[in-house]
């Protein structure tokens, strides 16, 4: 199933309409570190949405975002869904 923190995550989920979405919304000072936390719950893969990169020349999309990346214990996959039309269907997909 499908586990998303914030809006991005609903808005990305309804591009696999075939896959469960379990909402979990989680208040934490810590936003990293919560969804670290569950992602050591056995995830396969870890889907965050994109943000503009700080003004910090060090970051690629965002320190917490990079951060992730870095320690997430499966997959990543960063995606930029504002731009995505309600009905966008991804027929071919370049990896």
């Amino acid at each position: 199933p499908f586990r998303h923190h914030g809006r991005s995550g609903l808005e990305i989920s309804s591009l696999f309409p075939q896959q469960q979405l379990v909402k979990k919304n989680v208040k934490s000072a810590d936003s990293a570190g919560a969804i670290l936390d569950e992602a050591h719950k056995g995830y396969d893969l870890l889907v965050l949405g994109a943000s503009e990169p700080d003004d910090d020349a060090d970051s690629i999309f965002s320190p917490v975002i990079d951060n992730l990346v870095q320690l997430a214990p499966c997959s990543t996959l960063i995606v930029d869904a504002k731009n995505t039309s309600k009905d966008w269907n991804p027929k071919n997909i370049l990896i």
